[in-house]
């Protein structure tokens, strides 16, 4: 295997070892701080130059379907062995598929990329407004709290004015059955 096409091997494992860890389930934070990392501009960078990367590997795709199309089937006629021939037809052939599947597994990664990215995006915001709704309605809560426990607080209220109105008229008339007149003294004070 000559060097670029081992570099396309490599690129191949590379991917296949990213599209794993993308499709992993992991917890939302982590895929919000991965995401978060992809927009730096280093990131920037190496994205830019893998879009180089595959445009050479889509050269080296098309050059390789050339050679599969311009090696000759085996004739008996001719000197050449027919071993060489097929040889080189299985070489020609690995390197199509191997350039092939590269390219095909970098459109599947940037579309699985970008479909992470968007769910990992709206969990956000699922997280976000449900947070919201749940505040407001521990608000909405608290405010109904508050006016039961005012309108409790003016039941009793009224109550108590209400005792000590009836304690006072207990009070008078025990006293009047005593004949002293300690209720008016009270009534002073207050």
């Amino acid at each position: 295997m000559t060097l670029y096409y081992g570099l396309v091997f490599m690129v191949l494992l590379i991917e296949m070892v990213f599209f794993l860890l993308l499709v992993t389930p992991i917890p939302t934070a982590i895929h919000v701080k991965l995401f978060r990392d992809l927009r730096s501009p280093m990131a920037t960078k190496i994205v830019r130059s893998m879009k180089y990367l595959f445009l050479f590997i889509f050269v080296l795709f098309i050059d390789s379907a050339n050679r599969v199309y311009r090696v000759p089937d085996y004739d008996p006629s001719t000197m050449t062995d027919r071993n060489d021939i097929l040889i080189k037809k299985f070489y020609n052939q690995r390197n199509l598929y191997l350039c092939g599947f590269t390219l095909f597994l970098s459109f599947i990664l940037n579309r699985t990329f970008k479909l992470v990215k968007q769910s990992s995006d709206l969990k956000v915001q699922l997280y976000a407004a449900d947070e919201k709704e749940s505040m407001s309605l521990k608000a909405e809560d608290y405010k109904e709290r508050l006016e039961r426990k005012k309108t409790q607080y003016k039941a009793l209220e009224e109550q108590s004015a209400a005792l000590r109105k009836e304690y006072y008229r207990v009070c008078d008339e025990l006293s009047e059955l005593k004949g002293t007149k300690r209720s008016e003294e009270r009534r002073k004070d207050e």
